[in-house]
């Protein structure tokens, strides 16, 4: 699996200033380079740490006072230093559909359309769990069940494609990406794999 795509995506997601799009990428940069790392021999593998790993972190333990001060100073990661990885508007919008969750909306999902707040943000839940529970209503238990028994079936499989699923759900906690788009093809395909023979999955990898 090549590399750069996922740098340039790290790249493409500090220049967005985006927290969360940076935390997934770098959690996504980390389990391609696993992946290549677990495909390494023994020797190979042995020369990159001493080449690579051992040097960053000699660098960042010498030098960890420069680098804080460095990371609080670039405008790139000024939400970071500012309020870390906390939004008070999605909290706003969060709070507003969980208020109005009662022994109807529970079933059935709480229409966010005519809400205030919901319109003040343009009609866009920022969370896709929000946005498939207004959807689906109880069926959002079943499909989180099911993603949550793909994730535990996957980690047994081929943890690459546990930690792909994992990185979708959390960038899917603080935007409406999945859940009735068309990135959803991605976990209907995770989910078949999680529920696949084990040499299967091998021969998908």
């Amino acid at each position: 699996m090549p590399i750069l795509p996922v740098i340039i995506g790290l790249f493409l997601s500090i220049l967005a200033k985006g927290r969360s799009g940076i935390i997934t990428v770098l959690f996504l940069l980390m389990l391609v380079v696993w992946l290549k790392w677990k495909e390494q021999g023994v020797l190979r593998k042995i020369v990159t740490f001493l080449m690579f790993f051992i040097p960053v972190i000699v660098v960042v333990r010498l030098k960890w006072s420069m680098l804080l001060n460095a990371f609080e100073k670039m405008q790139f990661f000024e939400k970071f230093s500012k309020s870390g990885v906390d939004s008070p508007s999605r909290n706003i919008i969060k709070e507003a559909y969980l208020s109005n969750i009662n022994n109807i909306t529970f079933f059935t999902g709480y229409n966010y359309e005519n809400n205030y707040w919901f319109q003040y943000y343009g009609l866009n839940p920022h969370n896709s769990f929000i946005r498939l529970h207004y959807f689906s209503g109880f069926a959002f238990f079943i499909i989180i069940f099911l993603l949550l028994i793909s994730f535990f079936n996957l980690i047994k499989k081929n943890l690459f494609f546990a930690g792909l699923l994992i990185t979708i759900l959390l960038r899917s906690w603080t935007d409406s990406v999945i859940f009735l788009t068309l990135f959803d093809y991605v976990l209907i395909l995770l989910t078949i794999v999680a529920f696949n023979d084990k040499r299967r999955v091998k021969q998908i990898n």
